[in-house]
């Protein structure tokens, strides 16, 4: 019988990082729909075997970063509003807070939002929406049936009202976008994105009474 002492490669959670970045890297790049499998392990250098070790497919492995990613915002703003104790001043801080992180990020966020709205990444920026509902959804109904209890919330109904908002904030965000990726940019520009976000602030304060 012949033995095989060939060195395998380890199967660690390092192993799972480096796939992961290398994913994110090439999706950014290339577009997630030019982007195959092959690739992501070339650019690792690990087996086949490996990757399918964690995730089932490239979806599953876009699932899989979105979901990350998403997670690590919550937790984020979970800890900037830990302090905070009423409903009003949580909401607020929780605005603040992606108000906040794109300020601080604001390469990141540019080069994300090139990604997002590439024609070749139209399941990435769908996915991360839902990634991106998935986890805060909850956050903003456990606000808003906070601020209900505490009489300084009056909506129609907590889910309904968080869910209106987030859609209200994709709807935003894309707009924004389109200024942001414009090749000519204006002075006007910049003056449309604030009274964008003025707007979004004052539906927000009508949707929860």
């Amino acid at each position: 019988m012949k033995v095989d002492n060939a060195e395998k490669p380890l199967i660690t959670g390092e192993s799972r990082r480096r796939i992961v970045e290398a994913a994110q890297s090439l999706f950014m790049r290339d577009g997630y729909d030019n982007t195959s499998v092959n690739s992501i392990i070339e650019a690792v250098k690990l087996a086949k075997g490996t990757f399918y070790h964690y995730f089932s497919s490239k979806e599953g492995l876009l699932d899989a970063i979105l979901d990350d990613f998403a997670v690590k915002i919550i937790e984020d703003i979970r800890t900037v509003m830990r302090d905070s104790t009423d409903a009003i001043t949580k909401m607020n801080r929780m605005l603040n807070r992606g108000r906040q992180f794109k300020i601080e990020q604001k390469e990141l966020v540019m080069m994300v939002t090139r990604a997002m709205y590439n024609p070749a990444n139209l399941l990435l920026r769908h996915k991360l929406a839902e990634a991106n509902i998935k986890h805060s959804l909850p956050v903003f109904r456990e606000i808003i049936e906070q601020g209900e209890a505490e009489g300084a919330f009056k909506t129609a109904g907590a889910f309904e009202t968080a869910l209106i908002i987030m859609k209200l904030g994709e709807g935003i965000s894309d707009v924004i976008a389109q200024y942001i990726l414009k090749e000519e940019k204006t002075d006007e520009d910049g003056e449309n994105i604030k009274r964008m976000s003025a707007a979004f602030n004052e539906a927000i304060c009508r949707l929860l009474g």
